[in-house]
C-alpha cells in the first residue's frame, strides 16, 4: 500500500483499473487490486448456489466443509440444548473441567470424526457422498459404551425404530443403565443449496441396558436410508456413556 499527495488521477477512491485508494484519517492511499482466493466468502457460496452446473452442492473447498460438516453440528447443537446438549455434554465439560461451552464440546469432538471419514479432504458432497453420520457423538462421559449395536430398523409406514444391541457388560456398565436413543435425519434434497443440516429425532425415553432391545416411534414416512440411529446410556454415579451409530435400514422381507 502506498501513500501519496497526489496521483495522475487526482484522488483515488474506490477502484481504478488495476488499483484501488481511499482516505483513513486524513491520509490519501492507494495499492494495487487484489483478489483473495476466499472459497468461504458469501459472494463465492452464492455464486455457487445461482449455478449449480458449475458446483453441484458447495464446489468451494471451506464451504464444502463448513456447511455439510460445522453448520450441520452447530444446528443440532442449537435446537437440543434441553436434551442434550446440557444435561450430557455441559456436564462432561463440568466434571473434566474443560474450558468450553457444551455446545463447543459436541461440535469439536463429532466435526473430527466426520472430517476423519471423509474420502479426501477435496471431497464435494452432493446426495450421494454425504459424511458418515453414524462417527458423530451425540453423548460422551465415561460410562461403558454399548459394545454393538445389532440391529436398526425402520418402517416407513408405522414409524416404528427396532433396535438391538449387545447386553453384555465389560468395564462399569449396569443391566439398569438408562437406555437412550437419538436419529438423525439427513439433509434432504430441497434443503442442499440452503439448510445441509438434518434434523435430530429423539423418541420417548425408556428402557434399560439389560434388555437388549426396544421399540421407539418416529414419524411416519421416513426413508430408512436418510436415518442414523444412535444408542446410549446413563446411570446416576458416573454419569452418560458414548454413543454408537449405525444406519438404519428398511425390515427384510
Amino acid at each position: 500500500m502506498g501513500i501519496y499527495r497526489a496521483s495522475p488521477w487526482g484522488d483515488v477512491s474506490g477502484k481504478v483499473g488495476d488499483w484501488v485508494g481511499g482516505d483513513w484519517k486524513g491520509i490519501r492511499w492507494a495499492r494495487k487490486l487484489v483478489i483473495p482466493a476466499n472459497p468461504g466468502s458469501i459472494s463465492r457460496h452464492q455464486e455457487c448456489v445461482s449455478n449449480p452446473e458449475m458446483c453441484h452442492l458447495f464446489a468451494c473447498k471451506q464451504m464444502n466443509i463448513r456447511f455439510p460438516v460445522l453448520g450441520m453440528l452447530g444446528y443440532i447443537a442449537s435446537r437440543n440444548d434441553e436434551k442434550m446438549i446440557r444435561p450430557v455434554f455441559d456436564r462432561m465439560c463440568e466434571r473434566e473441567m474443560l474450558q468450553m461451552t457444551g455446545h463447543n464440546l459436541f461440535v469439536r469432538v463429532s466435526a473430527k470424526r466426520l472430517y476423519d471419514s471423509l474420502p479426501t479432504p477435496d471431497t464435494v458432497y452432493n446426495m450421494d457422498n454425504l459424511p458418515d453420520y453414524s462417527k458423530m457423538f451425540v453423548s460422551v462421559g465415561r460410562l461403558e459404551p454399548v459394545s454393538a449395536i445389532l440391529k436398526m430398523e425402520y418402517t416407513t409406514a408405522t414409524g416404528n425404530l427396532r433396535v438391538e444391541w449387545s447386553g453384555d457388560v465389560f468395564a462399569d456398565g449396569k443391566p439398569g443403565d438408562r437406555l437412550h436413543v437419538m436419529v438423525y435425519r439427513k439433509t434432504q434434497v430441497e434443503d442442499l443449496y440452503y439448510r445441509p443440516f438434518g434434523f435430530l429425532y429423539t423418541p420417548a425415553p425408556g428402557g434399560t441396558r439389560g434388555e437388549g432391545s426396544t421399540d421407539k416411534t418416529l414419524p411416519t414416512g421416513l426413508d430408512a436410508a436418510d436415518l442414523t440411529g444412535f444408542v446410549f446410556f446413563d446411570d446416576t454415579t458416573i454419569g452418560y456413556s458414548p454413543s454408537k451409530g449405525l444406519q438404519a435400514v428398511a425390515p427384510g422381507p
